[in-house]
């Protein structure tokens, strides 16, 4: 039985009908024989392809097998050469230039370092009529300086097989399990990181230009997922997610290989998880994702090792299994136990700011002049004029999620893709961040436009 991407291409000595793993073959072959199948080209897709071959025995008492596959490919033959024509399909057009430039940057994401690429230019005059195009430029990218990414990002949860849909999730349409899968990456160095150039190409497909992440600063996390309606329904909005990644895509439950690379694919971090052990099996279908032991320093991916299931049964999109918790700081800043004042929702300094604010902001709960700071302000991106909201955060609160929430009255809030997106991520003294948001409207659309700040314990 012969398979060209999970469909039945061809079968010899086998019975009609729907084969099983059981099926007996109809008689066998002359196993020092090689013989031909033709398979037509339209069977493929341009890039990869799976073929799977099955080999049946003819009856249970068979004691030996030889098996061996070999393809190759014909080219077809030309009788009338006036009837090829050439079309050259391209990996990037810049689309017309309005104004003219003596050179453009090629975007990351479509060229490999090592491979050679042509370029050619064409011009348009006044009546709309195209000139030929010129002469071939060739160019070969080298590869970058990756070094801030290596050292740096981490792949620290990977959510690939969940625990069934909840009663509640399945009444919405919410079916399939694999809709809550989702990736975790962390940024364990010290300075933010641009992720405008950096491609999920194994595993899943995602871009993270044009994302709703597309910088990630020291300590935080980003999520990609397969739905972002399903996850949030499970975990709870407000959570670091850049987007979600192709349709149709799926992690495989059996294991695969995933790859993050630089470009058009240079590799960051690439490794193959398995559901078997010795690697953790309470991450296959029981409700736990696959961690990394240690989300401080690099790991050996390839290391069954190097994983656990998490602790919690859902997993913990977002967050480290360790860290500073809500828990500890009252501890160091209350005393043993719960006394007066230390609830999450109290004030005791009565300076207007709670204390889950001033554990996620670090700020002082007991010195009413250690107030957050934050601002609104106006950002230009080009001609164009955004409302964004700027505030200073501790980056190593595992159990709580900032967001920031768009109201156009004062009374109906939204956020999340769609409503704010990232605009910038510094690096404040004493382990502290400046981050700011934007609205994702635009000023000349909306000038009646609000921004706060929400801050949610999720433990």
């Amino acid at each position: 039985m012969i398979y060209v991407n999970g469909n039945e291409v061809g079968r010899s000595q086998m019975p009609a009908g729907k084969i099983g793993f059981d099926t007996r073959a109809s008689g066998s072959r002359d196993e020092d024989t090689i013989f031909d199948f033709e398979l037509p080209a339209d069977l493929f897709n341009e890039g990869e392809n799976i073929i799977a071959v099955e080999v049946h025995q003819a009856s249970p008492s068979s004691s030996d097998m030889i098996f061996d596959f070999r393809m190759s490919g014909m080219a077809p033959t030309v009788t009338d050469p006036s009837s090829i024509k050439l079309e050259w399909d391209a990996d990037w057009d810049s689309g017309p230039l309005d104004v003219f430039e003596d050179s453009i940057q090629v975007p990351s994401s479509v060229v490999r370092s090592g491979s050679v690429y042509r370029a050619r230019v064409r011009h348009q005059d006044s009546t709309g009529r195209w000139s030929n195009w010129s002469d071939p430029i060739e160019f070969e990218p080298k590869v970058p300086d990756l070094s801030d990414y290596n050292n740096s990002l981490l792949i620290t949860e990977v959510m690939y097989n969940p625990s069934a849909p909840s009663k509640e999730e399945a009444g919405v349409g919410h079916l399939d399990d694999d809709l809550f899968e989702y990736i975790e990456i962390k940024n364990i160095g010290d300075k933010s990181l641009d992720l405008r150039d950096l491609r999920f190409t194994k595993g899943i497909d995602f871009d993270f230009i044009g994302s709703q992440k597309e910088f990630i600063g020291p300590g935080e996390y980003v999520l990609i997922v397969n739905n972002i309606n399903a996850f949030e329904m499970r975990y709870g909005s407000g959570l670091p997610i850049a987007g979600q990644w192709e349709e149709g895509d799926r992690l495989s439950n059996g294991g695969e290989q995933i790859k993050l690379s630089f470009g058009g694919g240079d590799p960051i971090i690439e490794f193959k998880y398995d559901d078997s052990a010795p690697w953790p099996t309470l991450a296959d279908g029981a409700g736990p994702s696959l961690v990394l032991i240690s989300s401080d320093d690099l790991p050996d991916y390839d290391e069954p090792q190097s994983w656990k299931a998490s602790a919690s049964s859902i997993g913990t999109p977002g967050n480290d299994e360790s860290g500073i918790v809500y828990s500890s700081w009252r501890t160091d800043n209350f005393g043993e136990g719960q006394p007066v004042g230390s609830d999450h929702m109290d004030d005791p300094d009565e300076d207007g700011v709670v204390n889950l604010f001033e554990y996620a902001l670090g700020t002082d709960p007991l010195n009413k002049s250690s107030v957050p700071e934050m601002s609104v302000k106006t950002v230009q991106e080009g001609d164009r004029e955004f409302i964004a909201f700027e505030y200073k955060k501790l980056n190593d609160r595992s159990d709580v999620v900032l967001s920031i929430e768009r109201s156009f009255d004062l009374r109906q809030w939204e956020s999340g893709e769609g409503f704010t997106r990232s605009y910038s991520i510094q690096n404040g003294e004493g382990g502290y961040l400046i981050v700011t948001e934007i609205s994702s409207l635009p000023l000349s659309q909306s000038i009646h436009q609000n921004l706060r700040l929400a801050v949610k314990l999720i433990r």
